[in-house]
């Protein structure tokens, strides 16, 4: 948003200083975005069709979200019906086999083989699709499927942007939404929510304490594959 008001400004700028420009250039054919070309203007100029690309890219995610919106209300009757050959108990055993799955394959920042964003979305997805089934209406399906897709595709995408930007926010929010998991778990089980808070404290503070007191016992193994070491820089560094 702060960078769409600074090219307004620009363009707004650049059209007070249109007044001031020759008359040839006023009368030159419509300025296009390329920068090789030599359109007879300055370097710093700013047409104001500059941000009509912008302005189509919002429409367009519009009418994407208008499109989903309305899929997932007119397949919300078939989503309802579709497990109904499954008993409940396979449902919950599906559903957190699925969830499961979604945290494993999750992308936390790192790395690895097994990281997959599309896999984790479409675990996840599945999970709220087998929930929404046993719901008693399809405004109660629709309103599950959506909030589900709000929230496992959507959200991450909202949270790596706040990261990047306000790094310090990252915590308070993390924070925040164990808090409320808790508070919204506690008037149905006692028992799990205690369990959920000492998980989330387990994994915040003891599993990364345990592995700092680990690196003492680690071992290096060395041998023929360890990269060489010149014996003049060693000696050197140690001096």
């Amino acid at each position: 948003m702060q960078c769409a008001l600074f090219l307004q400004t620009m363009i707004n700028d650049s059209g007070k200083d249109n007044d001031f420009l020759p008359v040839q250039m006023k009368r030159r054919k419509p300025w296009r975005k390329v920068l090789y070309e030599d359109q007879g203007v300055p370097d710093n100029y700013v047409d104001k069709s500059f941000l009509d690309e912008m302005r189509k890219n919002r429409m367009d995610d519009i009418r994407i979200c208008v499109v989903v919106l309305c899929s997932v209300y007119v397949l919300s009757p078939v989503l309802k019906t579709l497990t109904d050959t499954i008993s409940t108990d396979t449902i919950y055993a599906m559903t957190t086999f699925m969830l499961g799955m979604n945290l494993l394959l999750y992308d936390y920042g790192t790395h690895a083989a097994i990281v997959s964003r599309s896999a984790s979305l479409n675990a996840s997805i599945f999970a709220s699709v087998c929930l929404a089934s046993r719901l008693p209406s399809s405004w109660h399906v629709f309103g599950t499927v959506t909030f589900a897709m709000q929230l496992f595709a959507l959200f991450p995408s909202l949270r790596r942007q706040l990261k990047m930007q306000l790094p310090s926010s990252h915590v308070v929010l993390t924070w925040t939404l164990v808090l409320i998991a808790v508070a919204m778990l506690w008037p149905l089980s006692q028992l799990f929510a205690l369990l959920l808070a000492l998980v989330h404290l387990a994994v915040t503070f003891l599993c990364p304490f345990w592995l700092i007191k680990l690196q003492r016992f680690k071992n290096n193994i060395h041998g023929p594959w360890d990269e060489a070491v010149i014996e003049e820089e060693l000696e050197a560094k140690q001096k």
